[in-house]
């Protein structure tokens, strides 16, 4: 497992595509951290809200290991440290409010080129026809660019009575040497505040600032 090399960062709208390159951006409250990728995926940074005050990262063990993921997180420390481990697991229903980066820690020949991640906006459409549900939770899906590479970026809400909390989660994904990285940004809360409120502005701020490099 390596570990994260916290420094001292947030991104973008989107309606369908359209290029976003710009000069650094830095978030009010935020810090940059950089995150050095496993093997020779190089590293990535980002402003992230200064009360992600804590961060780790983990190997997240699966059915298979082709199916591990590695995944390095920022949240506060007011919230509870969760680690998803295994095939199947529950997911916390307490308050949460953090990022994750995701990706797979073994080294293969991926297809996360820019008609990949169109090919994952189509699918994803598709499956919208058949799953109405999952239509009406859907508030953002959209292709852009952010500095030199395209992402794919679904975000969904609901409420759920049974834990009387509102479930915000965003998923932005792209590629990195041919293989898939997801980042993740998650809100459960009973509040509405402002965090509830802006988090698809919050993620957007976070997600301009991602820029990857190469290895050291």
């Amino acid at each position: 497992m390596r570990t994260l090399l916290v420094v001292l960062v947030l991104f973008c709208v989107g309606c369908n595509y359209f290029h976003m390159k710009m000069p650094e951006y830095r978030p009010a409250h935020s810090r940059k951290v950089a995150v050095k990728l496993m093997d020779s995926l190089g590293i990535v940074t980002m402003y992230v809200p200064e009360r992600y005050d804590t961060a780790f990262s983990w190997i997240h063990g699966s059915d298979c290991s082709s199916c591990d993921k590695m995944k390095c997180r920022f949240q506060s420390s007011l919230w509870r440290v969760y680690k998803e481990s295994g095939w199947f697991f529950y997911p916390p229903t307490d308050s949460v409010d953090r990022v994750t980066i995701i990706y797979s820690p073994h080294l293969y020949l991926g297809e996360g080129d820019t008609a990949w991640i169109y090919g994952l906006n189509k699918e994803f459409r598709k499956q919208k026809k058949i799953e109405d549900s999952v239509v009406n939770n859907i508030f953002i899906d959209t292709l852009c660019r952010v500095y030199d590479r395209p992402f794919y970026i679904t975000g969904t809400h609901f409420y759920s009575e049974m834990a009387c909390r509102e479930f915000y989660e965003l998923n932005a994904v792209s590629s990195v040497r041919g293989m898939d990285i997801t980042f993740q940004f998650e809100l459960i809360t009973t509040k509405d505040d402002s965090l509830s409120k802006h988090f698809l502005q919050n993620a957007m701020n976070v997600l301009k600032t991602i820029r990857f490099t190469k290895p050291i």
